[in-house]
């Protein structure tokens, strides 16, 4: 069994060996946030910036249509030598959508939203089911033990950034993430002392599960704030790889396994360059609109264009065979 020591080198090793992987899906978030800091507005210049909203339409009409509807359990009877009759599978699945309705509302969201926006935008996801009791026993929270007297477990959607699955040839071996709590929330959970940071002070703490261990800590501290063994030998984080795959991997952490869907937008720079193009558009179109220019057909050579009046129902005089009219400019040729 490793040391605390040893497990904090190897969190440090996983997370420096997905680095580009994280770099990936960073760029493809700003996409789906709409961030574009190479493009600002200047309006001195008369820069409209405009930012495309496609990869956020695309992402938000798949996680919708997909999770529009509850999720549906089955237990089929011929698929478990103790499920012999069909009421017993009823009775399964209608524990599992109670425990799923439950889930969600601890979650503060629909569940199934978490996971499918994770797989759309991410292409992984990651799912973390932790038990009620375990939680309460070691919580000095009230809640907890209410909670967990009708909620047996709870689950969080966790976001890949934050997640490394180590997975070997007998499947997933290990898993580690990093999550910022407020410092009153650590207190809650963990035996602390209460007096080592204010409530409202934002700390990463870091957590290892393996088929040995489990351990949990903040980061930059010598102590973990939970060391135990893995009693079930079970990892309680459920990972998968929803677009991309082992194929692409000329390394064990090679980022091109993770292929989301807004990866091509990404890594061709299409969407950059339609943010570019769409500014200079609108750009453009502000400029003609506030700065209209106008074409004066005189009937002399050396006659002056009258003065032009703006106001409602304005009236331009013009003198005979002369003319006004606005000038044709094409925005994109």
């Amino acid at each position: 069994m490793r040391t605390f020591e040893q497990i904090k080198l190897l969190a440090s090793e996983y997370d420096s060996l997905m680095g580009e992987r994280n770099t990936i899906l960073q760029g493809i978030e700003k996409i789906y946030l709409v961030i574009d800091t190479a493009v600002t507005e200047d309006a001195g210049q008369g820069i409209k910036r405009t930012l495309s909203t496609d990869g956020r339409d695309a992402v938000l009409g798949i996680t919708r249509i997909l999770s529009a509807a509850e999720p549906r359990f089955h237990m089929p009877d011929e698929q478990d030598v103790l499920l012999t009759t069909e009421s017993k599978a009823s009775q399964v699945e209608t524990l599992c959508t109670a425990l799923w309705k439950s889930m969600s509302e601890l979650n503060g969201s629909p569940l199934h939203f978490d996971i499918v926006l994770s797989a759309a935008l991410y292409g992984e996801v990651h799912i973390a089911v932790e038990s009620m009791e375990e939680i309460a026993a070691g919580s000095k929270d009230k809640r907890a033990a209410k909670i967990a007297a009708t909620n047996p477990v709870s689950a969080r959607v966790i976001n890949p950034q934050n997640g490394w699955p180590v997975f070997d040839q007998f499947g997933q071996a290990a898993y580690y993430s990093t999550q910022d709590m407020r410092w009153s929330d650590i207190v809650s959970r963990y035996d602390v002392t209460p007096e080592d940071h204010k409530d409202t002070d934002l700390l990463t703490v870091c957590e290892w599960w393996d088929s040995d261990q489990h351990l949990v800590w903040i980061e930059g501290e010598a102590d973990p704030l939970l060391e135990a063994p893995n009693e079930s030998g079970e990892l309680p984080v459920a990972c998968a790889v929803i677009e991309g795959g082992r194929l692409f991997a000329n390394g064990a952490y090679n980022a091109y396994t993770r292929q989301p869907f807004l990866y091509a937008l990404y890594q061709s720079g299409r969407w950059n360059r339609q943010n570019l193009y769409l500014t200079a558009l609108y750009s453009q179109v502000f400029s003609l609109g506030r700065f209209s220019k106008l074409v004066y057909h005189a009937n002399a050579d050396d006659k002056q264009p009258p003065d032009i009046d703006n106001s409602a129902n304005g009236v331009i005089a013009l003198g005979p065979g002369e003319n006004i009219t606005p000038m044709v400019q094409q925005l994109i040729d």
